[in-house]
């Protein structure tokens, strides 16, 4: 009676509440499921689910509008009829749950399953811990139900966990809807312990909830399955299961009650939005590196560290929610081509001789022969790409992706790919990274690599091979010798080349010399390798004949890019870069260097994207540039 005065006094106010609009945000953000991460051409590639199951079960769809107390041994659930859904599977439910006291913290459930046409329980799942339940928005809670086998008729309940004598908190409660009350959807069970009543088998302990609460509501509780129809099913009545005749004994007093009107309100429109993407070296240092739409459900880590162990994380997103991040352990099987070809003790053979692995790299030579013949470099080393079996078109400045086989040609490490399909196109960069003498320590360590030369002049002219013939030159810088060898299948083969040049070109190496430690020579490809002096907008010697400042190269770039400047005499020289505010982010060089000219790398890992400014000093002389940060 005093209940049905209750509501005949607070309804009006509920009507009008929800009338204005200040309505309950329910909806929970679903977790990602099966995170994976493969290994792709491009990076790790970080793959998970997040498709709903087929149909929806909805009891009921009603506002969130009072709450039913979970007591220590009974509980609320729905029975429900999927007899017209043969070998649909099980997959999850959720709840709406409230904390009636003004307590902060977890709430602790446990859902029970059971089989109503055999009376006996399939499954529990216990401990759920359900978020913070008295601060807005009321959560959702999802409970995976692991794609239960069919049940025709099953029953979930919700039972509670935490009790008075749990010091933080207690009093767990479900919400139930403001929908009119419609008889024969939810039920009581009252005895967890024993809810088929084993002392009786004629006699349950379930009922209907109208024979337990003349007014109750509805409880909020929807079952998701898996059966082949797109649909949401709304169930406004269950007639399946009808309480036996007779009050049960001892009933647990209901404490149904209006919900409170909350101080803080939130539109029931909160959507999807999209899937943060997190990495670290453990589940402690997950960090945020990107984000993807709702509609895709797969990250590329293009800026994996290459042989790196890390954790991988997953969490959806919306408008004001986040769900729990979903890690998983990923063991980095791409390696730098420096590892591929690593020698550590220096005995001229790699040692991973025979060995299969996965470089990515950029091309930076022609096709030197009938097959696969090419040269393959990243920022650490090179190695030669050689396939007598198969010939794939790959062009220079080509970023490929190969796995193959480590083995040692004629001196040269190499790597033999299994098949035309381990080598993949990834794109095209727009600058390879070159070096200079006095990068090289030795040619074994940068053997397959770009190396460039100033001021050659020819040795032997007449020794430059006639067309479809090879042959061997040599030139010098008045200080050292170099052997350049001159191959049919590049453009050089017949060609007059000039007496004085820059050169850039592969160190390649042939000998079989055992240890192969000799046989070092440069293998150009292009007429363009050759620059004639006499070409270049410089002094005399080669010294630039003013100050100025390239556009880097590539741009825009991901992560990595670089910076090329000009002097014409001895400078005290500053490279900067700073962002679009005005702030000093990074100074790249800081020195008095001689007349010439200068590269310099920028490398963006860690930063956003977004454009950033360059500025070089250089005594008198200042200029600055823009540069763009892709990711």
């Amino acid at each position: 009676m005093l209940i049905k005065k209750f509501f005949h006094l607070f309804l009006p106010l509920l009507m009008l509440f929800f009338i204005t609009g200040y309505v309950f945000a329910t909806q929970r953000v679903r977790p990602p499921k099966d995170v994976t991460v493969t290994e792709s051409p491009q990076g790790p590639k970080i793959s998970w689910d997040y498709s709903q199951p087929d149909t929806i079960f909805s009891f009921n769809d009603g506002f969130p509008g009072g709450i039913w107390q979970l007591t220590e041994k009974a509980g609320l659930g729905v029975i429900f009829d999927l007899s017209d859904y043969p070998d649909a599977t099980l997959e999850e439910i959720d709840f709406v749950h409230y904390a009636k006291q003004s307590l902060y913290g977890p709430y602790y459930f446990r859902v029970h399953v059971y089989d109503m046409d055999s009376l006996k329980e399939v499954a529990t799942i216990d401990s759920l811990v359900a978020g913070d339940a008295y601060e807005m928005p009321r959560y959702e809670t999802y409970v995976s139900l692991g794609s239960l086998p069919y049940i025709p008729h099953v029953g979930i309940f919700i039972q509670g966990l935490s009790t008075v004598d749990t010091v933080d908190y207690y009093y767990p409660s479900v919400m139930t809807d403001t929908s009119p009350y419609v008889p024969g959807v939810s039920y009581m069970c009252i005895n967890f312990d024993d809810p088929f009543n084993s002392s009786d088998p004629n006699y349950l302990n379930i009922y209907e909830l109208n024979v337990v609460e003349s007014q109750a509501t509805n409880v909020l509780i929807d079952l998701w399955i898996n059966f082949g129809a797109n649909k949401k099913v709304r169930v406004s009545n269950n007639s399946f299961f009808a309480p036996k005749p007779g009050a049960p004994y001892n009933l647990p007093q209901s404490s149904f009650q209006l919900f409170k009107s909350p101080s803080k309100t939130v539109q029931n429109t909160i959507a999807q939005k999209g899937f943060y993407i997190f990495k670290g070296i453990n589940g402690d240092s997950l960090e945020k590196i990107d984000e993807v739409p709702f509609d895709v459900w797969e990250y590329i880590d293009s800026e994996s560290t290459m042989g790196d162990s890390v954790i991988y994380g997953v969490n959806a997103f919306s408008d004001t929610l986040l769900s729990e991040i979903m890690a998983v352990p990923y063991n980095n099987t791409v390696i730098s081509i420096a590892a591929a070809r690593q020698d550590t003790n220096w005995d001229f053979v790699p040692d991973r001789l025979s060995d299969t692995v996965e470089v990515r790299g950029m091309i930076n030579s022609v096709n030197f022969g009938i097959g696969t013949h090419y040269f393959l470099q990243d920022y650490s080393g090179g190695i030669y790409l050689n396939s007598d079996d198969f010939a794939v078109d790959l062009k220079i400045k080509d970023s490929i992706y190969v796995k193959g086989v480590i083995q040692q040609i004629d001196g040269l490490t190499a790597i033999v790919p299994l098949s035309m399909e381990s080598i993949v196109v990834l794109d095209s960069v727009h600058q390879i990274p070159v070096l200079t003498l006095d990068d090289v320590e030795h040619p074994e360590n940068a053997e397959g690599m770009l190396l460039s030369i100033k001021n050659l002049h020819l040795l032997n002219p007449d020794d430059w091979p006639d067309l479809g013939n090879s042959g061997t030159v040599s030139a010098t810088n008045d200080a050292d010798t170099f052997d350049i060898y001159i191959s049919p299948f590049s453009e050089l083969d017949g060609w007059s080349a000039p007496n004085d040049f820059n050169l850039v070109a592969v160190i390649d190496q042939y000998t079989q010399k055992s240890p192969p430690d000799d046989g070092y020579r440069l293998r150009p490809s292009l007429k363009s390798d050759f620059t004639p002096i006499a070409g270049l907008e410089d002094g005399t010697d080669g010294i630039p004949l003013s100050f100025s400042l390239d556009q880097n190269f590539p741009n825009p770039f991901n992560p990595v890019t670089f910076i090329t400047y000009h002097l014409p005499k001895t400078s005290k020289v500053q490279v900067e870069v700073y962002n679009l505010l005005g702030q000093k982010i990074e100074t790249l060089v800081h020195t008095l260097q001689p007349a010439g000219t200068y590269t310099v790398q920028f490398n963006g890992a860690g930063r956003a994207s977004g454009i950033y400014l360059y500025k070089i000093s250089a005594g008198s002389f200042s200029a600055v540039r823009k540069m763009i940060l892709l990711k």
